[in-house]
């Protein structure tokens, strides 16, 4: 899960930590090293997920909002339905 600038304030809030322990406690370096993901293997499941729900929904980064747009997955994320136009 690639973040960007804008999905850390959001977060941080919701977790009740400031930016910089945000960015320690949850995240890491992209392969590239030019930005930010949440911390894990990239085949783990979402470290904010719990259960079949986001536990930090309101907040949620970028690419969750817009998902499945872009995304290349096996299977879809748990507890979110894609949109109608993209069942068949």
């Amino acid at each position: 899960m690639y973040l960007t600038a804008a999905d850390v304030p959001p977060l941080a809030a919701a977790l009740g930590l400031d930016e910089e322990a945000f960015i320690e406690r949850y995240t890491e370096l992209t392969p590239d090293r030019r930005g930010l993901r949440l911390a894990g293997a990239p085949d783990a499941p979402c470290l904010f997920l719990a259960g079949d729900r986001c536990g930090v929904y309101a907040a949620r980064p970028r690419q969750c909002r817009t998902y499945p747009e872009g995304w290349r997955t096996a299977q879809p994320c748990p507890g979110v339905s894609p949109p109608a136009s993209a069942r068949a």
